[in-house]
């Protein structure tokens, strides 16, 4: 009886403090984005194909230039008339740089499709367990209880389609090493405070778990029968699986080793020309558009290389990454328009 005359008062300043400290967040969510995400850094834009052509044409015309200098030193009568080149170790230079370059390439491609693979993978798992998920049916029949658990089944599956929306949109942040864009359709305030804490658990790993827990929670109400749940983990599980993947295919290449890569490649483009002029100073051209074609044809593989190993930078502007998230959303919209549509989840 005492507690219906207590002020507001009583309460004290704690919660009204907390009152205000979720007012805010939720201000904050349906702005879009936090302060501390609009501090973040965003990942590098890939050169456009223009300005890496420039670039390559460039570095190769300066080899050109080298080859036309070299080529009037060794003609008759100039400064290194009849010096002779031994053409030996540059050739096995040029072999061995080759090979690591195509190697490199090839690294580049696999990482690339490897992560390329591990989205598609993810987006598939998240939509299989969305179609799993359909099969959950009443438990109750009976007048007293069906409303309350037709009314559950509603929940379930707008939850459901929430978290694995929730889950696909950290993902493609991830991938493009950009912060979680706070999004009031896919997430709620108690999602926002809990991965903008301290603690800051990865995202993605979040949203799966509460997508499991709202599976755990139907199969002990007994709505969710033992092949059903099975299922469900493995699609659960193909979805870790597949954010671990990702993860690890975005370890960058050691800065020491693309160093070495670039110093070697600069220093033996600009002394092909010399090799060159040294076997045919008799025909002025051949040394200028030799050095010009082989110092493209390697500047073209590292440069390919270098863009290829910036994964962030790939997928920013990977138009196919955004029409297979937008796929996958317009599939959860669907499974949960069964009960309660999701509205602006596209």
């Amino acid at each position: 009886q005492g507690l219906r005359h207590v002020s507001p008062a009583a309460y004290g300043p704690s919660r009204r403090t907390r009152e205000g400290d979720m007012a805010q967040s939720l201000e904050l969510l349906e702005q879009g984005a936090t302060a501390s995400d609009s501090a973040a850094t965003r990942p590098s834009k890939p050169s456009s194909p223009m300005k890496t052509a420039l670039y390559v044409f460039t570095l190769a015309v300066v080899s050109a230039v080298i080859g036309v200098v070299f080529n009037a030193l060794f003609a008759e009568g100039a400064a290194l008339s009849g010096a002779v080149v031994n053409q030996l170790v540059h050739t096995v230079l040029a072999i061995v740089l080759g090979l690591f370059l195509v190697l490199r390439l090839a690294h580049a491609m696999y990482q690339y499709s490897v992560c390329k693979a591990a989205i598609c993978n993810f987006y598939a798992a998240a939509a299989t367990l969305a179609i799993t998920a359909s099969f959950v049916t009443e438990a109750l029949t009976i007048s007293a209880g069906a409303e309350h658990e037709k009314k559950g089944m509603s929940n379930f599956r707008t939850e459901l389609a929430r978290t694995l929306g929730f889950a696909a949109r950290c993902v493609s942040h991830a991938i493009k090493g950009e912060p979680v864009a706070k999004d009031a359709h896919l997430m709620t305030v108690e999602d926002m405070l809990i991965i903008s804490s301290a603690a800051r658990p990865t995202p993605a790993l979040y949203a799966v778990k509460l997508a499991t827990k709202l599976l755990a929670a139907q199969h002990e109400a007994g709505r969710l029968n033992a092949a059903l749940c099975a299922q469900a983990s493995v699609s659960v599980s193909q979805m870790v699986s597949a954010y671990n993947t990702i993860a690890a295919s975005k370890m960058p290449v050691p800065a020491s080793l693309g160093e070495f890569a670039t110093a070697w490649l600069f220093g033996f483009c600009f002394t092909v020309p010399v090799v060159i002029s040294a076997l045919t100073f008799t025909t002025p051209w051949v040394s200028p558009c030799a050095s010009l074609l082989v110092s493209a044809f390697f500047f073209a593989l590292n440069e390919m290389s270098v863009q290829l190993e910036d994964v962030s930078a790939v997928f920013t502007h990977d138009v196919s990454l955004a029409e297979a998230e937008a796929q996958l959303m317009a599939d959860l919209h669907l499974f949960a328009a069964e009960s309660s549509p999701i509205e602006g989840m596209l």
